[in-house]
């Protein structure tokens, strides 16, 4: 009798704790849109272009595939007028590849291209730039766009055997010199004396030296203008030995309930519903075998069967406001609509019409489908080797969730711990089986997520502090497993603490439910840090790229290059879309070896490097690489 008191109570506390629970969470939870995840490789017209010719397309290449919709790419001209423009087109071989063709030739003008696309996840994709076509008439400001530094002395790239007495600059066009400095490797001003203009030649400038320079690296940083327009960039020499500079980096974060809404609130209430649903179904037919309080757990199945229902519908609300510009024939074209929309057609159905096998079939089903909706769908983070992952991972985690409720929920009133002793034996054996499956397919999944990382990378990010605190809670579901184990052994003794351990283990599990509601939204890339490929191999030459510390700010690229020992000249390209452009010469230190140091990594995301190897022929080889710098890309 007190047993059967003890389960009652247990059902009113359990009851009081979860509503405060969902209203916690509604109280807390405002509407977030999910930043960007997928940046835009490259684009055509290239952003900041003055074009000779009016282009007749607007070509774009994501770093993944991406979803369309007629208002994705939207070209603007002087005035603000709307430029016609053909419904963009998913390139058939290459699905991040878009192309928008340009029915009418556009007349000479400054036009902006704004782009609105959605990756695999969900994800808004945005960005905008600017290109023009060139006037029959131009003014100094038009023409100074394709103004840039011409030469130096010293130059780019070298080290010198003394001190320079003087700087020198030869601009493209004549300009105006409004900034000039000169920095040690220590980041120190060094004294110069004013910039000159050469009377006979406004494209030279001249910069006396105020004192003997000492060994190192120096950084030289210009400012030019001409009318309203302005120019600015650094390049580098060294005296006597090259030396890395000194400075600042970090990694750029934001706030973990930054990224905490309404739909993320959404995606819990769908999670916990559908998972226990499905979950205790199965514990309904395989584990339980239609004994103990059956009725008790169909009255909560109605209860898990709204919370998923409510979750879908609140997801596709809020995607629905986030994506007003859509067209409501586009907006079910997206994966992410009309899949959920699938979902809840199959959670009715095997919940209402069918039963036995046939309802579990639907009901697993519906779990599986959210392994094609998230980041797993999407080929950079491992493609249908991650959905196979996810699927396994998410059908794990319904059998152990499902199942502990199911286990709760089910106990009779009457001869309870024989039930426990028998029941809680075979559902044992399925949680084990479980726990293993989601700890090996969790960390494999990690894994295809992010492929190179640090320690740093991985804890600066959302993302990993979240794994972090998942890995953390699976700990102690092991540990809870490990002592439910012992507890069922002497069950007769220990009921009610096993009692007390499952309650504990279905609360953990809620909170884990939390951390992957918000992981969805969160980008694994923030994580991600590394050089891709090390190494690359063209026309015999291998060049292999370091980078130090690979973190915005300050640093250091080294170029090793086996079997073409010596160049006549190294550059390095750095690109970051939409218009972000380095060029430097990289300074020789001999037997194949090669180094820049400065400001090179100004933003987290994927920067495009092209090493421009020159031989003392005349031939020119191009190394391409990619680096991953982490942090939030805002």
């Amino acid at each position: 009798l007190g047993f059967s008191h003890f389960l009652v109570h247990s059902e009113v506390v359990m009851r009081n704790r979860v509503i405060p629970l969902l209203v916690f969470f509604a109280l807390l939870f405002h509407t977030h849109i999910a930043l960007a995840h997928s940046p835009i490789e490259k684009m055509l017209p290239q952003a900041g272009a003055v074009l000779e010719n009016a282009p007749t397309q607007i070509e774009l290449w994501f770093e993944d595939p991406v979803e369309l919709f007629q208002g994705s790419i939207v070209v603007v001209g002087e005035q603000n007028k709307n430029v016609t423009l053909e419904k963009p087109q998913l390139d058939p071989n290459d699905k991040r590849h878009v192309i928008a063709m340009l029915p009418n030739q556009l007349s000479p003008g400054k036009f902006s291209v704004k782009i609105e696309a959605i990756s695999y996840d969900g994800h808004q994709v945005k960005e905008n730039y600017q290109f023009e076509v060139k006037k029959p008439v131009r003014s100094q400001e038009e023409m100074l766009q394709n103004f840039k530094l011409e030469r130096s002395s010293p130059e780019d790239g070298t080290i010198l055997s003394k001190s320079p007495e003087q700087i020198e600059l030869w601009f493209t066009d004549a300009t105006k010199v409004t900034v000039f400095g000169v920095f040690d490797d220590q980041d120190k001003v060094v004294p110069i004396g004013e910039p000159i203009q050469d009377p006979a030649n406004p494209n030279h400038f001249t910069v006396k030296m105020s004192s003997q320079l000492h060994k190192g690296t120096y950084s030289v940083h210009w400012y030019a203008t001409v009318g309203q327009f302005e120019k600015n960039s650094v390049y580098y020499f060294a005296v006597q030995k090259y030396t890395p500079l000194k400075g600042s980096n970090g990694i750029s974060k934001d706030s973990i309930f930054s990224h905490v809404g309404f739909l993320q609130f959404a995606h819990w209430l769908a999670f916990v519903g559908l998972l226990s649903l499905a979950g205790g179904s199965l514990f309904e037919l395989f584990v339980a075998r239609g004994r103990g309080n059956v009725p008790r757990w169909r009255m909560a199945s109605n209860l898990f069967y709204g919370m998923a229902s409510l979750g879908f519908i609140v997801e596709f609300i809020l995607n629905r406001i986030n994506y007003k510009q859509v067209q409501w024939n586009e907006f079910f074209t997206f994966s992410f609509v009309w899949i959920p929309i699938i979902q809840i057609i199959l959670l009715t159905l095997g919940f209402w019409i069918s039963k036995g096998v046939f309802r579990l079939t639907l009901l697993s089903t519906t779990v599986l489908l959210w392994a094609i909706t998230g980041h797993s769908s999407t080929p950079s983070y491992g493609g249908t080797w991650s959905i196979l992952l996810d699927g396994f991972h998410l059908l794990a985690v319904s059998v152990w969730l499902g199942g502990l409720i199911g286990l709760l929920l089910m106990i009779p009133k009457e001869n309870s711990l024989d039930w426990l002793k028998v029941v809680g034996k075979t559902y044992s054996k399925w949680a084990l089986g479980s726990i293993l499956t989601i700890g090996i397919s969790g960390v494999l999944m990690s894994n295809n997520y992010v492929t190179s990382y640090s320690i740093e990378s991985f804890l600066a990010s959302n993302w990993g502090k979240l794994i972090i605190i998942k890995m953390v809670l699976f700990i102690e579901i092991l540990f809870i497993g490990f002592l439910q184990m012992r507890y069922l052994k002497k069950i007769s003794i220990m009921g009610l603490r096993l009692l007390k351990q499952l309650k504990i283990e279905v609360y953990v599990a809620g909170i884990i439910l939390v951390v992957a509601a918000v992981l969805i939204d969160l980008s694994p890339k923030e994580a991600e840090q590394g050089v891709f490929p090390k190494s690359a191999i063209i026309k015999e030459v291998k060049a292999t790229i370091g980078i130090t510390p690979l973190k915005m700010g300050t640093n250091e690229i080294s170029i090793r290059f086996d079997n073409q020992p010596d160049f006549k000249q190294v550059r390095v390209k750095l690109t970051m879309p939409p218009d972000w452009i380095v060029e430097d010469n990289a300074f020789s230190l001999g037997n194949g070896e090669y180094r820049l140091t400065g400001d090179f990594l100004h933003a987290a995301g994927v920067v495009q490097m092209e090493v421009h190897a020159v031989t003392t022929q005349g031939e020119e080889i191009t190394f391409p690489f990619e680096i991953r710098v982490p942090g939030v890309m805002f």
